[in-house]
């Protein structure tokens, strides 16, 4: 019995007391938000948590270690400009996140003395967490330090990522990240476009690869395998998607949907909040277009129009913006309030919050439908489109393609007069939320599976080992094509050398 209890306890303390590296080189509050989550869970479960990033925690935990790289790269937290990024192609947006985003901000996280003074640890990790993204630089360390690799995605996985684990990705209803408007049911035409993107996008993205493979050799040694080994032989992606508000779709074993990590118990509002909100309207209207979006872009006649909107509305409007950012000249109603930071969160699940105008961000759309609030979506960029178009078939909400006057009228009184989008948001949200476990259970499960399991290699699909031709059967194909093609040749030139040989006995007669 001893003998036993002593093994449990070796069991038990190997599992739940791993040292865990947790790295995240962009300067992105979003990204950060998921691992942070991650990474707290783990510590609060007994973990060793080492966690790289920008951004440490204000209160310190528990077995949790902060190795601050700085703020050099901290582009995601700039904000861009509204026709800027209108503006630009899959080929110029991956252009500007991997070159402007990405690359720097490997080259300045390998820079850094905090990671060449980790590079010299002898400290022994079992685990290395890293997010996905445009960049695979940080895959490095699992190689480094010889652990299993689990990646977190923090929005829908790119064409060229999910392939590392042998997801189908069938672009005939899976709409790519990249797709405007798509939904799961596509034209003929729509499946060849969502298909040509599928293809750019893999394209334009894997011809980087050599470039980060460079640079991040520069820092682990030339002899480190290519980053696209380092990431096919991952043990786990964690995606933040859920069938509930994106689309049923195949997974394989090792890729599990978690969507909503970000998303911790939402708290009353602030004494300010509370008062802010009152109770001498109909309700509240929230308007955020994101942290990437310059409220300065917008032209002085389009925030006018909003404005205008708003004005004669019996809500009180919140509106996420500097308003220190906009021209002075505006006709600024009573009833809009402008507010450089909100507690998300909070506010949307107050039930005094009616309806959310948002830009279509993953995090913000995951809160809103969390909330069951509905959605009045603009979406801008990048996936953004593929997020409202999903609410826009859930019945929880609307997108407008154009912030105009017009379309801004007939969408917010159609969407507050008519019951069925708020009863929707509600059904849609107890989807949402009606899981066996939260998104943190389900990702630390999976996570202690991987170190219960060494690198759990049974999870692995071998239809990430196959050649793409394999993969989609055309070598079978070609050689069934040809063989019957033969096989037809054959018969054909059988009956007419039978024919031929009746006309020469005809002949003869």
């Amino acid at each position: 019995m001893k003998l036993l209890l002593f093994l449990s306890n070796y069991f038990v303390a190997t599992i739940y007391c791993a040292n865990i590296l947790v790295v995240l080189e962009i300067g992105g509050v979003s990204h950060m938000s998921i691992l942070k989550n991650i990474a707290k869970g783990l510590a609060e479960k007994g973990h060793n948590i080492d966690m790289v990033s920008q951004f440490p925690l204000e209160k310190p935990l528990e077995r949790y270690t902060d190795i601050n790289i700085g703020n050099k790269s901290t582009i995601l937290t700039n904000q861009f400009f509204l026709n800027d990024m209108k503006s630009l192609t899959i080929k110029s947006t991956i252009m500007t996140v991997i070159e402007k985003v990405s690359l720097p901000a490997c080259k300045s996280a390998f820079e850094n003395p905090k990671l060449q003074q980790l590079k010299k640890t002898k400290k022994k990790y079992d685990l290395l967490i890293v997010e996905l993204f445009m960049s695979d630089c940080m895959l490095g360390w699992g190689w480094y330090f010889d652990v299993p690799t689990i990646l977190v995605s923090s929005s829908y996985p790119l064409p060229s990522r999910v392939d590392r684990f042998g997801l189908p990705e069938s672009t005939g209803y899976i709409t790519t990240y990249f797709a405007r408007g798509f939904s799961t049911e596509m034209s003929l035409f729509e499946r060849f476009v969502n298909t040509w993107k599928y293809i750019q996008t893999k394209y334009f993205i894997n011809s980087y690869n050599q470039i980060i493979d460079e640079i991040t050799r520069d820092f682990f040694g030339l002899e480190m395998p290519s980053l696209s080994d380092l990431a096919y032989n991952s043990s786990l992606l964690l995606v933040n998607t859920h069938f509930s508000i994106h689309f049923a779709r195949p997974l394989v074993p090792n890729v599990v949907e978690v969507a909503g990590l970000h998303i911790e118990e939402p708290q009353p509002l602030n004494q300010y909040y509370d008062n802010l909100l009152g109770n001498d309207t109909k309700g509240v209207i929230y308007f955020s277009m994101g942290s990437l979006l310059a409220i300065e872009s917008f032209s002085i006649d389009l925030l006018q129009d909003i404005l205008d909107v708003f004005a004669p509305l019996p809500y009180k409007v919140i509106w996420r913006a500097k308003q220190e950012a906009l021209p002075r000249n505006l006709n600024v109603s009573k009833n809009v309030y402008f507010e450089n930071w909100v507690p998300q969160l909070d506010l949307l699940c107050d039930s005094r919050v009616k309806l959310f105008i948002s830009h279509g961000g993953m995090m913000s759309t995951q809160e809103a439908i969390y909330c069951a609030v509905p959605i009045l979506g603009v979406p801008i960029f990048a996936d953004q489109f593929l997020n409202i178009k999903q609410v826009q078939n859930s019945g929880n909400g609307l997108m407008i393609k154009d912030l105009t006057k017009r379309e801004l009228i007939k969408s917010i009184k159609e969407l507050l007069h008519d019951s069925k989008y708020s009863k929707s948001a509600k059904e849609v949200s107890k989807l949402f939320k009606d899981r066996p476990m939260s998104a943190k259970e389900t990702a630390i499960y999976w996570i202690e599976y991987v170190l219960r399991h060494k690198g759990a290699p049974k999870l692995q699909s071998f239809a990430k080992q196959l050649a793409w031709y394999q993969y989609y059967l055309l070598d079978l194909i070609t050689i069934i094509v040809c063989t019957l093609s033969t096989i037809i040749l054959l018969l054909v030139l059988f009956i007419k050398c039978i024919f031929l040989s009746k006309e020469i006995k005809l002949k003869h007669l």
